[in-house]
């Protein structure tokens, strides 16, 4: 049987659950909400009363499901997740982490180093209170759980590979029948935008890189007429900044916008997929669609592409050059070599990837489950 769990810790974004789980379970959102609100007011003693009364209520809830193993996608957030984590630790359950996306995070400031630790020492160590993460590298928070990486390039870039699996990306085994388009008549280009503003406040982008990246997707569609453009909004973002803000004085001419399409539906008639350095990008490399990377030296600690997958792009002349040269069919017959190699460093068992992952669950539930408590 298969449980999904819903933490109520962010705002539904339009996506629904999969009807094929056999139960849904909600984990209650007011006490959800009143265990984050404790933490933002840093209000300690509200805070660890909260977090306690919210752990009990989904311990509960996981003694009525008692689950042969649990899924997520991180054991470093939310809090939800990471009461799971520990319900899981105590009961000796297999709990495993599913790589979503890129592995890459900012370089930590002294700053919030300090912060981390004093957050992590007082709550998780001395109150048993898990709010703060113990590091900041992905797929090291417990070493007793389970990482079930894209392929082996990935499982490098962590610290402790113990518990690691190779297993790809079930979420692509969609694309694997999907072809490189060579001959293209009427371009379609795909622009994912990634949460700028967000990146700003969080120290990442500056404000002038914000503006010329506005000012970039603005300059790509007004010099391209002829190219009908599809803007994918980040989930996070406000679509009305690019529906009426940026793009409302030329709305219905050469592009369409939208946030709630699926990627596989786009990457399906798009002939060019164009971003910041997105996962969006790597989901297009797998779907067969050629890319570019608009201003990549603004995330310098993220690099995930090799120099021969996608063009590099700083300002509109450049970009021009590069779709240009990304629609036509000699680019495009090379573009298939650079894909099947670039896929087999970073996709493990591409088109089987649901299975085996599945496999691999399996057998490490069967090899655990005597030690179950």
């Amino acid at each position: 049987m298969n449980f999904y769990i819903d933490t109520n810790e962010e705002e539904p974004n339009g996506v629904a659950v999969p009807d094929n789980f056999d139960m849904t379970l909600r984990i209650n959102k007011n006490l959800v909400t009143t265990a984050y609100d404790n933490m933002k007011s840093r209000n300690v003693l509200k805070t660890v009363k909260s977090v306690k009364i919210l752990k009990r209520h989904i311990n509960d809830r996981m003694n009525f499901l008692n689950p042969d193993a649990i899924i997520t996608t991180s054991d470093m957030g939310g809090l939800v997740t990471r009461l799971c984590n520990e319900w899981a630790v105590k009961h000796n359950r297999p709990f495993f982490i599913m790589q979503p996306s890129f592995l890459e995070v900012a370089p930590e400031t002294w700053k919030e180093k300090i912060s981390r630790i004093v957050v992590y020492s007082l709550f998780n160590k001395l109150l048993h209170t898990p709010i703060g993460r113990r590091q900041q590298y992905y797929g090291n928070e417990r070493k007793t759980n389970y990482n079930l990486f894209w392929s082996a390039e990935f499982s490098n870039q962590i610290k402790d590979t113990s518990n690691t699996f190779s297993v790809g990306n079930p979420l692509l085994d969609k694309f694997y029948n999907q072809k490189v388009r060579i001959d293209v008549k009427e371009p379609v280009v795909l622009i994912c935008t990634q949460p700028y503003n967000k990146l700003m406040d969080m120290g990442i982008l500056t404000r002038n890189q914000v503006r010329e990246m506005y000012g970039m997707l603005w300059g790509i569609i007004s010099q391209n007429p002829d190219i009908h453009f599809i803007i994918k909004v980040h989930p996070s973002e406000d679509i009305k900044t690019y529906s009426m803000v940026i793009f409302g004085s030329q709305m219905g001419a050469n592009y369409s916008i939208t946030q709630t399409a699926s990627m596989s539906d786009l990457l399906k008639v798009a002939d060019v997929q164009v971003s910041m350095a997105s996962y969006t990008s790597f989901e297009a490399v797998v779907a067969g669609v050629p890319i570019i990377i608009v201003h990549p030296e603004y995330l310098n600690f993220f690099d995930q592409f090799n120099g021969e997958i996608e063009f590099r792009v700083d300002d509109i002349e450049m970009f021009n050059i590069a779709l240009e040269e990304s629609l036509k069919q000699r680019y495009r017959e090379r573009f298939i070599k650079y894909r099947k190699d670039f896929l087999n460093k970073k996709l493990a068992y591409f088109g089987n990837s649901a299975e085996i992952t599945a496999n691999t669950i399996r057998k490490v539930i069967e090899w655990r489950k005597s030690g179950f408590k």
